[in-house]
């Protein structure tokens, strides 16, 4: 006889059942109820009894029961049970390694071929990135050169057309532009130099200079009206009439022509003619020139007027800049006695010059010939002959 472990015994009865019997009459320890026979083996109910007690075959365990000794031909079966039960099991073990290992290879193959997969993608992204970013400095390097390119197109194209214009200025004797205000404002205009009406308007009403007209069909107010030489004497004549000493004649320089943002206009800004010509094109030296040509059944020749003056007497110059006070030359009053008191009641700058004469208050020589079209301006029949003033 050769002891046995009781659970081993029972796997081993388990997968042979025929063995059950053989424990029946042999000696076991409970080890609860001290040493005791194995009764039976009873296989439908699946119990052994011991001590007239039953107790299931689950139970005959090594836990509950011990010193079992059986014949060594069975003990030997059991051992060989053992031997193949512990084979299959580390077969198991070691096919679940496998698996394991299988998996884990095939997890570790799936996650660098993920990393990989993921490293080419992201290596194929930088390099869109970089080529996204190459091409958009090059198209933004193309962008700064094109527009490097056209403002230095557009400063050449100013600074011939400024050139055009001072040198067409000299050849042509304009040595003044002119602007026409009432004496109320002139203490304000030469204190902050000509401004528009789109900006004079923000101002509060107490601070506002006086405007000439009330309405400006030209429809441009951000821009200041100035002639060339001579003021526009039709519309002038129109609003001085009823008291003439209460206005005065502003000359400026002509550099501001071609210093500041101008426009030139053949004739009145607010007409049709003016009107439909894009304002762009009304900058242009030629719009400039075109002021001082012959216009349709007017020849310069049979007006006889001096080269300074613009062909139209209504023609205009469109400044979109504020005017400082620099270019303001000198101040001219209808009277001595107008010049007198407001020069006793104002202050001034000193490089600012101030005149008394009737010059500009009257019509251009040529009025005659632009009686017609403008016969309803209202313009005195009688004139001395100009006299140009030299300041």
């Amino acid at each position: 006889m050769q002891p046995v472990s009781p659970s081993l015994f029972n796997l081993f009865a388990s997968k042979n059942p025929q063995y059950w019997k053989s424990i029946e009459g042999c000696e076991i320890i409970h080890k609860v109820w001290g040493r005791c026979i194995i009764e039976k083996v009873d296989l439908p109910q699946k119990v052994i009894i011991v001590l007239g007690r039953k107790v299931a075959l689950e139970y005959f365990r090594d836990e509950i029961f011990d010193g079992l000794c059986l014949p060594s031909e069975i003990v030997e079966k059991v051992s060989l049970f053992e031997i193949q039960k512990n084979e299959e099991e580390q077969l198991i073990i070691r096919r679940r390694i496998e698996e394991e290992s299988k998996k884990n290879l095939e997890a570790s193959i799936r996650q660098k071929a993920r990393l990989e997969k993921e490293k080419i993608d992201r290596e194929k992204q930088a390099e869109i990135d970089k080529l996204k970013f190459e091409r958009a400095q090059q198209q933004e390097a193309k962008r700064t050169a094109q527009v490097e390119a056209e403002n230095q197109s557009r400063l050449r194209a100013a600074q011939e057309r400024s050139k055009l214009i001072a040198e067409y200025c000299s050849t042509k004797g304009i040595l003044h532009l002119i602007h026409f205000t009432r004496i109320e404002n002139l203490k304000w205009i030469l204190q902050q130099g000509l401004i528009n009406r789109k900006e004079l308007s923000r101002l509060p009403k107490s601070e506002r200079p006086i405007f000439n007209d009330q309405e400006r069909f030209d429809s441009h107010t951000e821009a200041v009206c100035l002639s060339i030489s001579f003021p526009n004497y039709l519309l002038f004549n129109r609003w001085k009439n009823q008291k003439p000493d209460n206005w005065a004649v502003i000359l400026l320089y002509p550099s501001l022509l071609w210093e500041l943002d101008c426009a030139f206009c053949q004739t009145n800004a607010a007409s049709s003619i003016i009107s439909r010509i894009p304002l762009e094109q009304r900058k242009t030296f030629e719009a400039l020139v075109q002021m001082f040509t012959d216009e349709e059944n007017v020849s310069r020749d049979e007006l006889a007027i001096p080269a300074n003056f613009t062909t139209n007497p209504q023609a205009e110059v469109l400044v979109f800049d504020t005017i400082p006070v620099k270019y303001i030359r000198c101040v001219n009053f209808r009277s001595i006695s107008a010049m007198k008191t407001w020069q006793n009641l104002n202050s001034y700058p000193e490089n600012i010059s101030l005149v008394a004469s009737d010059t500009y208050f009257k019509p251009r020589r040529d009025w005659p010939k632009w009686q017609k079209s403008q016969e309803n301006h209202n313009v005195p029949p009688e004139f001395d002959e100009f006299e140009i003033i030299e300041i």
